[in-house]
């Protein structure tokens, strides 16, 4: 298989091997970004990672001794403070005058603006929700609200703790409402959206239940909208609830009974506190079950699976639960989950010992078991000072984890970000094609695998073809071709047809003998019409990368890269022939490089 190398006057870092779980010791200090904001209360509520590895944080600090302001930080890659935002990372301010200002979750949108979404809470009884804008530079948005603050008041107690974006740019916001579980729509520019349920609001409607809250959401690929949280029923238990909305803003009868899921784990109190969506539409909600109060008050960590029609998935765990305990006989606080690209369902929180708390991650692989590759036993505790928990987990592009969280100090709480090494990931086959036109019936075409391919196949077919036949049984022809390759390879074809379209069809397996994605190179066999699609005078080097990539070309002028879902996630300018580009932060996967011209080129990012 053929290798690339970097040239030494380019040098890329070379990482230690660390094991699934390890404190990742290239981040902050021995895996930790320990920091405060302001000499009393500061605490994260929510983490994001950012397309080029800048990790956001937002929360609350209680800036003067009275009251709490909106804080977000961002941090480089390395946990190291990102100087162009805010004031040396950090913005902190008061978007109202309220005694409480706090940032509850955030959104990262496609061009590097930021949502934080929450609640103001005048100290008394009311509250009412507020989302803020932010550039990527931390200043705030003037064309979004009122100058970059959309906060609106009104004689009732809504308290917003949960925040999701939809594709074309609205804002949903959940939480309670009178406490009872709601939600409101906004405009992408911060109005109330009073399209969305009743005049831009949801309120459920649950004929046995005293209370409700939701705890957070997740917009669907449809457009319909997931709540969880937890709902207390007449006998003053809470149950965990998960609803589904229709894009509108009505409940979606077809889901569950009635449009909801209402569910109890145990005899006692249990609590849904996040939900996540597996790739294949079925819901994770995370939180903890009651277990006991004697001798001491006692919860587990838990995680319950559901199918796409809201029936639980009784193939999770033991029949759709999975339950955990870091500490024996003590309570254990799940906050929120997030599902890695292998399937693997991290949750944070924390566990309660000696007087003393431990944040806590636990990692279930996707059967709703344990994964024992993570620390030792599926668990790993962190510990800096006195009473330390965590509300947020946030998974990078190469696998790793983030965690956000708080510990207390004599005189209040200070900010925690941890990440912890992810698991080691399969990486796909991927197989370049260049194809040089040599006269009106023939074409040279060179076939490259990347390191993961252990064996590929390509060949011609006619565009006509392959549209009579369909794309499966193409690719399945190719396949077929008993004609395995294993290494570059150059092939002259002759006889073809002038004026005619063809495709330049690739396939390979890796050693798990899973088939990468099919490369498709479409040209036309004439020498002075149409260039073939991917003529490719640019290279890269290595490929897979791991940390950095060089690209090397004539006349790029303009680099873009674009992910798997089509997302741009990197764009510069290029006044040489010769560029490093860091990939350090880039997701273990494939990426699709384009110059000003629309050449491509594709290559992987595989972390080791």
């Amino acid at each position: 298989m053929k290798k690339l190398w970097i040239p030494l006057v380019f040098l890329c870092s070379m990482l230690h091997a660390q094991q699934h779980g390890d404190l990742d010791q290239t981040f902050g200090t021995n895996g930790i970004v320990n920091f405060s904001i302001s000499d009393y209360y500061d605490m994260i509520y929510d983490v994001a990672v950012q397309s080029d590895g800048k990790i956001v944080t937002v929360g609350r600090a209680r800036m003067d001794g009275t009251n709490y302001y909106m804080a977000v930080t961002s941090h480089n890659p390395d946990g190291s403070y990102d100087e162009i935002f805010g004031t040396n990372g950090i913005k902190v301010f008061q978007p109202t005058y309220n005694y409480g200002n706090f940032a509850m979750q955030v959104k990262l949108l496609d061009n590097g603006q930021i949502l934080a979404g929450g609640y103001a809470y005048d100290g008394g009884n009311n509250s009412d929700p507020l989302i803020v804008k932010l550039n990527i530079d931390g200043s705030l948005e003037p064309s979004f609200g009122e100058n970059g603050v959309s906060y609106i008041t009104s004689s009732e107690s809504i308290t917003m703790e949960a925040l999701d974006v939809q594709e074309d740019g609205k804002i949903i916001l959940a939480g309670y409402i009178n406490d009872v579980l709601g939600a409101i729509r906004y405009t992408a520019d911060g109005q109330i959206d009073t399209g969305f349920g009743e005049n831009g609001r949801f309120i459920i409607s649950t004929p046995n239940s005293i209370y409700s809250f939701a705890k957070d959401i997740a917009i669907l690929p449809d457009g319909k909208i997931i709540i969880t949280g937890i709902i207390m029923n007449s006998d003053g238990i809470y149950d965990c609830i998960v609803t589904r909305l229709k894009e509108d803003g009505t409940i979606d009868e077809s889901f569950g009974d009635n449009g909801m899921t209402i569910i109890s784990a145990g005899d006692g109190h249990d609590f849904s506190c996040a939900v996540a969506i597996q790739s294949d539409g079925k819901i994770v909600i995370g939180g903890h079950m009651w277990i006991a109060n004697v001798p001491t008050l006692q919860y587990d960590f838990l995680a319950i699976r559901f199918n796409e029609n809201g029936s639980l998935d009784t193939e999770f765990g033991q029949n759709g639960f999975a339950m955990a305990r870091y500490y024996e006989g003590e309570a254990n606080y799940l906050s929120d989950i997030a599902i890695a690209p292998n399937g693997n369902i991290y949750g944070t929180g924390y566990a309660t010992h000696d007087s003393n708390n431990a944040i806590t991650i636990v990692c279930f692989n996707s059967e709703g078991i344990l994964d024992t590759s993570f620390g030792e036993t599926g668990m790993v505790g962190i510990e800096i000072g006195n009473n330390n928990e965590a509300e947020a987990v946030a998974i990078q592009p190469d696998g790793n984890i983030i965690v956000g969280g708080y510990y207390f100090t004599s005189n209040g709480s200070n900010c925690i970000v941890a990440r912890l090494v992810g698991p080691e990931m399969t990486y796909p086959s991927i197989i370049d094609i260049a194809v040089t036109l040599l006269d009106e019936t023939s074409a040279a075409t060179t076939a490259t695998p990347n390191e993961a391919t252990t064996e590929y196949h390509y060949g011609l077919m006619t565009k006509e073809q392959f549209k009579e036949i369909g794309e499966e049984a193409a690719v399945e022809t190719i396949r077929n071709n008993n004609n395995p390759l294993y290494e570059e390879d150059t092939y002259t074809w002759i006889d073809l047809t002038p004026n005619t379209t063809y495709y330049a069809i690739a396939t390979g397996k890796n050693a798990d003998g899973v088939w990468g994605e099919t490369t498709l190179v479409e040209f036309i066999t004439t020498i002075n019409g149409i260039a073939p699609a991917n003529e490719v005078d640019i290279s890269l080097s290595p490929n897979p990368a791991d940390d950095c990539i060089l690209i090397s070309g004539k006349d790029i002028k303009t680099l873009s890269i674009y992910d798997s879902n089509g997302r741009t996630i990197f764009k510069q300018n290029v006044t040489s022939g010769e560029t490093g580009i860091s990939t350090t932060s880039f997701k273990n996967g494939v990426y699709l490089l384009k110059s000003y011209d629309n050449r491509t080129k594709k290559f992987v990012v595989s972390h080791q």
